[in-house]
């Protein structure tokens, strides 16, 4: 049986490396389901708006779409996502936030 390698670190330096990969596991999980929730909200918004409230949003640049349906359908979807990102998921995140916090 080999020997177990010594580390090379102080007991100290070891615990803090390991407190350290805790911490950024644990954001890189936050972070993570935030994307998903965000995801989902971006799905549940996107699917509630009427073709007026799209051109509400988008305006002239509708208009100005060439290529087939799928194209239009993947280039409206990418501004709405914009438009959703820059306008809505802010507030979106902290009202979610907000009732997390409150039902702890």
């Amino acid at each position: 049986m080999l020997a177990k390698p010594r580390s090379i670190l102080s007991p100290h330096d070891e615990a803090m490396k390991n407190y350290l990969e805790n911490k950024k596991q644990k954001i890189k999980a936050q972070e993570e389901q935030e994307q998903r929730l965000r995801e989902v909200e971006f799905i549940e918004w996107h699917d509630s708006l009427s073709e007026q409230q799209i051109s509400e949003f988008l305006g002239e640049k509708v208009k100005n779409i060439v290529g087939s349906e799928l194209m239009k359908e993947k280039v409206i979807k990418g501004w709405l996502s914009q438009h959703f990102d820059e306008e809505i998921w802010p507030l979106k995140r902290k009202k979610i936030i907000a009732e997390i916090l409150m039902k702890q």
